[in-house]
C-alpha cells in the first residue's frame, strides 16, 4: 500500500470517493458551487477516468462508429453506377 500520510495532514472541504465520471461530475459541481474556493480531493483506484472512459460507453461507442463506417463504405462499394445516354 502506498504511503498516503502526506493527504492526510491537508484539509480539503470535499472528499470524493470514485475518480470515474460521476466522481468528476461531483468535483466540478462542488467547484461550480463554490466559485471555484473549495479544496477538491478525488480518492479512487485504477485508471483516472472509471470504465466508462476507459473500457465501457466510448470505447465502445468509437467501436461502433467505425464499424458503421466501414459498413457504409464496403455498402457502396457493391454498387455499380452506369452513365445514362
Amino acid at each position: 500500500m502506498k504511503n498516503i500520510s502526506y493527504m492526510i495532514k491537508r484539509k480539503y472541504d470535499f472528499v470524493i470517493i470514485g475518480y470515474g465520471a460521476a466522481g468528476f461530475a461531483a468535483a466540478i459541481k462542488a467547484s461550480e458551487i463554490t466559485e471555484e474556493k473549495a479544496k477538491i480531493a478525488l480518492i479512487g483506484k485504477g485508471n483516472i477516468g472509471g470504465t466508462c472512459v476507459n473500457v465501457g460507453c466510448i470505447p465502445l461507442n468509437y467501436f461502433l462508429e467505425i464499424s458503421h463506417s466501414y459498413f457504409i463504405q464496403a455498402s457502396f462499394q457493391e454498387l455499380q453506377l452506369q452513365e445514362k445516354d
